[in-house]
Parts: C-alpha cells; sequence; structure tokens
C-alpha cells in the first residue's frame, strides 16, 4: 500500500482548501468585481431607454401611458425606486414611487449609480427630462461587505481561511507520523515486546501499534495510525455482544489502571483472538491527560486449550454420570426382584438384622408379616404366566399403597411376599393385615382383562417380636407358620402365630 510522506499531504492539503477559498470568492460570491460599475452602466441604459420610449409619447402629449409605464416599471424592477416625467418648466408631469423622497438631481442630463437625469427630445429639442431614483449599490451578493472589491476579496479570504484551516490541521493532526511525537529507540524497543502495545490520544485514535499487535492483525503497523481502536470489532469472549466500555477509554474517563479486562477480536476470516488487555491513562508533565497506553496479552491459545478440557470434562462427566446410572441399576437389580420391584431376601433380611438389632436394644415393638396369593398355581395354569407376572406386580403396588415403605417389602419367593413393620405391635400388625387382605380381595381381579374368571384373594401370616423371637429368621419363620394355618383353615385370612401353632407342626 503506497503511503504519502504526511508532510507532502499536509501541503496538498493546504494548497486544495486556498484554490476552493478563491474560486467560491471569485465565481459563487463576485467578491473581485467591480459591482458599482455594472450597476452604473445598466442604470444609464435604464435612463436612456425610457427616454426613447417616452419620446413618442410625448409628442402626442399621451401622459397617462407614460404614467403606466413609470408605475409598471416601479413595481417590477426592485432596483428602481421611483421615477417622473418633468416638463421645461420644471413641474412633475407625472411620477410613480415616492419620488419627492428618494430624488436628488445629479445635474442636468447628468447619470449616477443612485440617479439618472435623462433629456427627453421631441423633433430635435428638449421636451423636458426623465428622472430615474435608484436604490443604493448592494456591493455584490454580500452588501455588507465595503464596495471595494480587492478589500473585500482579502477579507473574505483571511475569515474563511481561519475557519477552514483549522478544521484541516485538526483532521490532518490525527494522521501525523508517530515518529514525529515518539522516538525511534522508544518504538524500537515497544516492538520488541510479545504482547501487542497501542497508544492512543484522547480522542481513541491510535497513534502508535508495536510490531506484536498488528501482526496478530495481519497488517502492518502504520495501517492503524489514526484509526480509532475502539472501531475494531472488540467483543466479550464467548459472545456477540458489543461491550459498552472499553477499558482504555474507562482508564481515561477514571484516570485509573484497569488490569486484566477479557477482549474478544473477531479478524475479517472469521478468525477470533481472545486477549487479556490491560490500560493505564498516559498524563503530561502537568497531570494534564494526553491519551492512553493499552496492552494486550494474546490468550487465544489458553482458550483454546481450556476449551477442550472443557470438552473433556464434560465427556468424563457424562461418562460418570453413566457408570453411576449402571451402578445404580446394578445395585438395584442385586437388591431387588426384577418383575415386582420389591426388596430380594438377601438384602430384605440385611435391613431386617438392622431393624431387629434396633428393636431390641431399644426395646421397642417390630412385626412381621407373610402373604402368600392363594390358588396362584391354578391362575398360572388357566390364564397363563403372563396373567399371573401382572398379578404379582399388582400385589406387590397394594403392598406398598397400605406399608408406605417398598424398602420394607421383600418378594419371598414365588407369590409369596414379607413384610417387616419396625415400630408396630402385634394388634396392629394384625389390624393392617386385615386391611390388606380385604383391599387384595375386594379388586377382585385385581384390574386385570382375562378370557375367564379371575379372583384373586391372599392368605396372611402375623408375627412379632413381643412373642419372644430372638432373631429375625425366627420372627420370619413364625409368620410363615401363621401363614401356613391361614391356609389350612381355608385360605383368605388373617391368623397370628402362636406357640400352640410350634407345637402343632412339630407334632
Amino acid at each position: 500500500m503506497l503511503r504519502i510522506n504526511p508532510l507532502i499531504r499536509i501541503t496538498l492539503g493546504l494548497v486544495s482548501v486556498t484554490l476552493i477559498l478563491v474560486l467560491a470568492g471569485d465565481y459563487v460570491l463576485q467578491l473581485t468585481r467591480d459591482q458599482s460599475g455594472v450597476d452604473f452602466r445598466q442604470r444609464e441604459k435604464i435612463g436612456k431607454t425610457l427616454a426613447l420610449q417616452f419620446s413618442p409619447l410625448a409628442e402626442i402629449n399621451d401622459t397617462e401611458t407614460i404614467g403606466k409605464a413609470m408605475e409598471a416599471l416601479v413595481e417590477r424592477n426592485r432596483d428602481v425606486m421611483s421615477t417622473a416625467l418633468r416638463g421645461s418648466d420644471g413641474k412633475v408631469i407625472t411620477a410613480a414611487g415616492a419620488h419627492e423622497q428618494y430624488w436628488k438631481s445629479p445635474g442636468a442630463g447628468v447619470t449616477t449609480v443612485t440617479h439618472a437625469d435623462v433629456p427627453l427630445m421631441v423633433d430635435g429639442r428638449e421636451w423636458g427630462t426623465v428622472e430615474v431614483s435608484f436604490a443604493s449599490g448592494r456591493g455584490g451578493l454580500i452588501p455588507f461587505l465595503p464596495t471595494d472589491p480587492l478589500f473585500r476579496f482579502l477579507l473574505f479570504i483571511t475569515a474563511s481561511a481561519c475557519f477552514g484551516y483549522f478544521f484541516f490541521m485538526k483532521r490532518t493532526l490525527t494522521h501525523l507520523d508517530p515518529k514525529a511525537v515518539i522516538p525511534d529507540k522508544v518504538k524500537s524497543t515497544l516492538d520488541l515486546l510479545a504482547e501487542g502495545v497501542i497508544l492512543t490520544d484522547t480522542k481513541d485514535n491510535i497513534v502508535l501499534a508495536n510490531l506484536s499487535f498488528a501482526d496478530k492483525l495481519g497488517v502492518e503497523p502504520g495501517i492503524l495510525i489514526g484509526k480509532p481502536l475502539s472501531a475494531l470489532k472488540w467483543r466479550s469472549p464467548g459472545s456477540n455482544d458489543a461491550i459498552e466500555q472499553l477499558p482504555w477509554i474507562t482508564a481515561m474517563k477514571d484516570g485509573k489502571a484497569q488490569t486484566d479486562f477479557p477482549l474478544s477480536l473477531t479478524l475479517e476470516e472469521d478468525k477470533v483472538l481472545v486477549f487479556a488487555a490491560n490500560s493505564s491513562p498516559i498524563l503530561d508533565s502537568n497531570f494534564n491527560l494526553r491519551g492512553a497506553m493499552a496492552t494486550f496479552n494474546d490468550e487465544t491459545a489458553l482458550q483454546e486449550a481450556n476449551g477442550v478440557l472443557l470438552e473433556m470434562m464434560d465427556k468424563l462427566r457424562k461418562s460418570q454420570d453413566e457408570v453411576n446410572k449402571q451402578n445404580t441399576e446394578l445395585k438395584r437389580l442385586a437388591t431387588r426382584d426384577p418383575m415386582t420391584n420389591c426388596l430380594n431376601r438377601r438384602s430384605f433380611f440385611e435391613r431386617m438384622d438392622k431393624a431387629f438389632t434396633l428393636a431390641q436394644s431399644e426395646k421397642s415393638a417390630m412385626g412381621c408379616v407373610m402373604v402368600d396369593i392363594d390358588h396362584f398355581k391354578k391362575i398360572n395354569d388357566e390364564h397363563g404366566h403372563g396373567i399371573g407376572d401382572k398379578v404379582l406386580k399388582m400385589v406387590a403396588k397394594l403392598l406398598e399403597s397400605k406399608f408406605g415403605n417398598k424398602d420394607s417389602i421383600c418378594r419371598y419367593g414365588g407369590e409369596e411376599f414379607c413384610i417387616m413393620m419396625p415400630g408396630t405391635g402385634l394388634d396392629q400388625a394384625i389390624e393392617v393385615a386385615q386391611e390388606v387382605r380385604a383391599t387384595i380381595e375386594s379388586y377382585a381381579t385385581m384390574g386385570i382383562e382375562t378370557s375367564g374368571n379371575l379372583t384373586v384373594t391372599a392368605s396372611l401370616g402375623v408375627s412379632a417380636i413381643e412373642q419372644g423371637a430372638t432373631s429375625p429368621s425366627m420372627l420370619v419363620d413364625q409368620a410363615d407358620k401363621a401363614l401356613y394355618q391361614a391356609k389350612e383353615q381355608g385360605r383368605n385370612r388373617v391368623e397370628q402365630w402362636s406357640k400352640a401353632l410350634s407345637d402343632n407342626r412339630a407334632a
């Protein structure tokens, strides 16, 4: 890119401004022309023309037509203030306009810029005079200027040049070569820095850009000179929103240094650079603000590495979530019956051991209920195992709704369920068992559609720690014996354990 020396640019600019002012003063405002001479010739011509036109009318004494012509002239010509026809005896025959107010005789047969006295000839003799009063000279297009053309032109050039050169120099100074104000050694030192360095004036225009910053933008440092630093495409990292207050603007406004300000810069090829910007105001010896210095530490590579790391961490988190999900599922499969989601026997007895030990130590109540679906084999045989599975699931849901804690319900085997009831005595356990039995019976077909008649009932056995059980297995065994008794007594009933049941089973 061809760069013109600043001195040549300023010289050419001043010459251009001067030529524009000269042409404007001469051709547009006509300041160099002697307007008084032009006015005199025009006005002299008007007087003679009127005398020639009025001569034949005067010969036939048609003063009325002469008067109308005079009135039309005054109305249509702004330069003509008044006009009159005066006879040879010195009396005014006809007039138009305030002639007595404007007329001042310049002398017989004399014409000036403001008055014309022209003789009116009839048959070779002077019949009278035509008198015309003109407006004062306008002085060109600017009436308030002096009439001397050279003085007017010099005055215009002086006044307009002051304004023209002021605005031209004000704009030109923003494009001055920074070498004129920044020593070469200082600039060379800044070019050695890995950080990007920018110096701006108080108007945010760049007066110096070191090689590091220019290289990151892919341009020569000189191209940036004179351009507003804020005009670059600055954004917040990770966002497309423009920043309201850039750090070097804030530094100049508040007079305080700004540190580690995150910025991103979008280049033309859509490449995005990420910087940590630091900025501080530049003051002269009298502490007057002269501009700002901004440094830019390139963190693009670091941000890209952080992005990769975050992506890897996100993948690791998702992988860990999947592992936790699988572990939860494995734990569920290891502790629960896959069909009914009730505890399996191993996990049930682990929980029951703890609950039983706690009840013994606190001397609190604990009940146990065994539930068996009546004639379950018959249900499978008559309706199929699919219906049997649905019955098992529905009974499990009813037990959960009645006992309120699925971690206390165990699928003990086949169609049998076992429920532990911490804090519940024998009487209360029997009462709950009766409610469960009645609920199952009232559901009849459990809401399951079948082709044949389906009736579901259950038998229940109840025991409690207060009946002397010394271990969880003993408590469950007592409830199981009570369940056996309920089935022998006709099913669809609740029985409680008693010592007599053990004796009968033993016998």
